[in-house]
């Protein structure tokens, strides 16, 4: 059995650990929405900043997607990449599926489409897109954000960001 001093510093080194691992779990660049709900997402090279996002379900969010980039770019939020002839295509899971937002501007939102499977948020050069969105419960887990460029969706080009919805 422990004596009382030394309870105290178990306890004390239990609660620095968990402490550091929650740090650590989260990381630097991970990010949640404002009081505001708004989450800025800023787009440079092939980089998402953040790269770990945590948004909650059942509270509405404004998703602010800035490209610093002179080319449009292309974001989907789903699980599991899918190919065709070894070119990825898509997401076999999309986080945005039957989902209502508000885009700004309007042509921002795209698909699905037979050519684009998924919902992709579009953001054209040196310009922003703000979606307006509320995650259902059902919703809650691990996502990806990953860019769109050319035929498809290639994680091996565009650095993948993760997304947690709870």
């Amino acid at each position: 059995m422990l004596t009382g001093t030394r309870t105290v510093m178990v306890s004390v080194v239990i609660v620095v650990v968990a402490l550091a691992l929650v740090v650590a779990t989260l990381g630097e660049g991970t990010a949640r929405p404002g009081r505001d709900g708004v989450l800025e997402i800023v787009m440079e090279g092939n980089d998402f900043t953040p790269s770990r996002m945590i948004i909650p379900a059942e509270e509405p969010v404004t998703l602010v997607f800035v490209n610093d980039n002179d080319a449009a770019r292309n974001v989907a939020f789903g699980r599991e990449v899918t190919e065709t002839d070894g070119i990825p295509t898509g997401l076999q899971e999309d986080l945005f599926a039957g989902l209502s937002a508000r885009v700004e501007p309007g042509r921002g939102w795209i698909g699905p489409s037979e050519s684009v499977p998924v919902v992709t948020i579009s953001v054209g050069g040196r310009s922003s897109t703000r979606v307006h969105v509320t995650f259902p419960r059902d919703r809650v887990g691990d996502w990806e954000m990953v860019c769109f460029r050319g035929r498809g969706c290639d994680p091996r080009v565009a650095t993948v960001a993760e997304v947690t919805i709870r």
